[in-house]
């Protein structure tokens, strides 16, 4: 049976989930440096990391959330799934959120559905809204009940 477990994040993580593409914003040096000074966790399986997660505060109260994942964390969805969302949980509550944003490109239907089922409700089309143009959606989560 794999060993399931969730950790501090470190940059060394996203790392190891990211390959140089398209879907990404920014170089993933660059954006695993960046969420090293952010709240966020890691889920491995078997000791490597298969999901990383957190979020940037923007000021006190809101902050967007963030996450990667490899193909091996789609392939332990449930737990990914549920890593990420008890974390979440925790960062509301650490950090006293109101509010967390997210951003899923709007062809990404996965994406769109992983984070509709974590609870973030489909808030605005954010036209051109990425560095090539791409519509994105931005989701949103009101977290009442996790505080």
């Amino acid at each position: 049976m794999a060993s399931l477990l969730v950790r501090p994040y470190v940059a060394a993580d996203y790392l190891a989930l990211t390959a140089p593409t398209s879907i990404f914003f920014v170089a993933p040096e660059e954006a695993a440096r960046q969420y090293a000074g952010h709240p966020a966790f890691t889920a491995t399986v078997d000791g490597v990391p298969v999901a990383c997660a957190g979020i940037v505060i923007y000021w006190p109260g809101v902050a967007e959330s963030w996450a990667v994942l490899s193909d091996a964390g789609r392939a332990h969805g449930y737990f990914v799934t549920r890593s990420v969302l008890r974390g979440l949980v925790d960062l509301v509550r650490r950090h006293r959120l109101h509010r967390v944003q997210a951003k899923v490109m709007a062809g990404f239907t996965v994406g769109r559905r992983w984070v509709q089922a974590m609870g973030f409700e489909e808030e605005a089309l954010l036209r051109a809204y990425g560095p090539k143009r791409e519509d994105m959606i931005s989701y949103v989560l009101f977290p009442k009940e996790m505080a």
